[in-house]
């Protein structure tokens, strides 16, 4: 059971955008999610430094969809960084602040919807789900 099932229920029902003045900050995504990841944001992985510059990646990313965001790191990781400096270069500090706000608060929608941490089955004693759609495979 959720520890805190109003906070579960509001992440469920808030919308897949928060506007934050002239931006959309999106909601965390799997898609975005990933996209976060491979670039080492610090939103997602708190051993990752928290500079200006990796913040401002990690606001280019929640601003725009995944897919826009694989193409643009397609061409490479530095590619992604520059295009996500140019945009930056576009923001005013009050407006990365409140960024950095609302990105804040999407992460800890995502954490009330998901508040349990995943074990190991043998903890659990029981066999977790089959994660695929055909069920277990012979062999």
């Amino acid at each position: 059971m959720t520890p805190n099932p109003k906070a579960a229920l509001e992440a469920l029902v808030h919308p897949a955008t928060t506007k934050v003045g002239r931006f959309e900050v999106r909601e965390l995504t799997l898609g975005t999610l990933a996209i976060l990841e491979r670039i080492g944001s610090p939103l997602v992985d708190p051993d990752e430094p928290r500079t200006l510059a990796a913040w401002a990646e990690t606001l280019y990313a929640l601003t725009r969809p995944a897919a826009d965001c694989m193409r643009a790191l397609a061409p490479g990781r530095d590619a992604y960084s520059a295009e996500a400096m140019a945009w930056a270069d576009t923001v005013t500090n009050a407006e990365a602040t409140a960024l950095m706000a609302a990105a804040g608060a999407a992460l800890r929608r995502l954490n009330a919807a998901n508040p349990a941490e995943d074990k190991p089955d043998e903890e659990g004693g029981e066999a977790g789900p089959d994660p695929t759609a055909a069920g277990p495979t012979a062999g």
